[in-house]
């Protein structure tokens, strides 16, 4: 048997409004956010939670939460980031399409998306609902199949559910 593989699923940290003339996918996180998303990463390294990979939708706002994250984590450098177009806007089977092309030597894989799929991919996959998950919010989730190729609906254990305080300084 191999190595117990775990998937964080995380919804990006706050993002400022859209404008009147901005696309959606260019909206930049909020000063809050980036609290966020630093207070975050800080609590998945004191728990020595370190993925090897981080897979993000492309959008300015989930890279930077990415970005923060792996810094809080420092783990700049030591892992892959990869950016998919598909986790923007994707459903629920796009999703676990993503994950079921995860490379093997990954144990520990945090991907970085957007609601309501994140949220839906809880349900998915671990039947666990979670109605709408909050900005930076993480789901851990505990593969009980040996390969991410055979992840589907239902082969995941959840395990917990964590999100930032509405104040951080």
């Amino acid at each position: 048997m191999g190595q117990k593989k775990t998937l964080l699923l995380i919804r990006h940290a706050e993002a400022q409004n859209l404008g009147s003339t901005e696309l959606d996918q260019n909206r930049p996180l909020t000063e809050f956010g980036k609290l966020q998303a630093q207070h975050m990463g800080q609590k998945l390294a004191s728990m020595r939670i370190l993925p090897s990979l981080f897979i993000s939708s492309p959008a300015v706002r989930t890279v930077q939460t990415a970005e923060i994250m792996i810094a809080s984590l420092g783990l700049e450098n030591k892992i892959t980031f990869v950016k998919e177009p598909k986790v923007y806007n994707a459903s629920t089977r796009m999703i676990n399409e993503i994950i079921n092309q995860i490379d093997e030597k990954h144990s520990v894989v945090a991907l970085i998306g957007h609601n309501p799929t994140i949220s839906q991919m809880v349900g998915y996959l671990s039947q666990h609902s979670i109605n709408i998950m909050p900005t930076c919010g993480i789901v851990c989730l505990e593969l009980n199949v040996e390969e991410w190729s055979l992840v589907t609906m239902g082969s995941c254990n959840f395990v917990w559910f964590d999100f930032p305080p509405h104040q951080l300084s």
